[in-house]
């Protein structure tokens, strides 16, 4: 039985350095979330104000880096930008940005950050306007509370 110890712990070690691992997990990008291409139409119900009417956005061009909607929107995706915030420091975010002109002069800028199993960490509202960015409004996470796919809230 001792001749065959050496046996077993060389065929335990060639099972060991031969055992498959599992594949590495897919990186995501800013396609997966936002999938931006010329010719992708969403069409949603839309309630504002009590104004409800059905409202379509489809990308019809690419212009200087951006895609470009039906009503004249700039839209962007980006994928792993840092955001931090009260809530603290998340890697790997998707920063969304809209761009939307109202006339020569302004510009309304709506960026949402959306960091990985947490949502949405931050917002923002900005108006271009005689190439000044002018705050309109932030909102950012100052805590939350997530609980994993499966589970149950209390």
């Amino acid at each position: 039985m001792k001749r065959m110890a050496p046996l077993f712990v060389a065929l335990g070690v060639c099972a060991c350095a031969t055992q498959a691992r599992p594949p590495p997990a897919p990186v995501a990008s800013a396609q997966d979330y936002y999938p931006l291409a010329v010719g992708n139409r969403w069409t949603y119900d839309t309630n504002f104000l009590g104004d409800r009417r059905e409202r379509s956005v489809e990308i019809v061009a690419v212009r200087d880096g951006y895609y470009i909607d039906n009503e004249g929107a700039q839209l962007t995706a980006e994928l792993g930008a840092p955001c931090r915030v009260p809530a603290g420091t998340f890697e790997n975010c998707i920063r969304v940005e809209s761009r939307n002109r109202k006339d020569e002069q302004r510009t309304l800028v709506n960026e949402l950050t959306f960091a990985p199993a947490v949502g949405i960490v931050r917002i923002e509202l900005t108006l271009e306007s005689g190439g000044k960015r002018v705050p309109q409004s932030v909102f950012e996470l100052k805590q939350f509370t997530v609980y994993s796919r499966g589970t149950r809230s209390p």
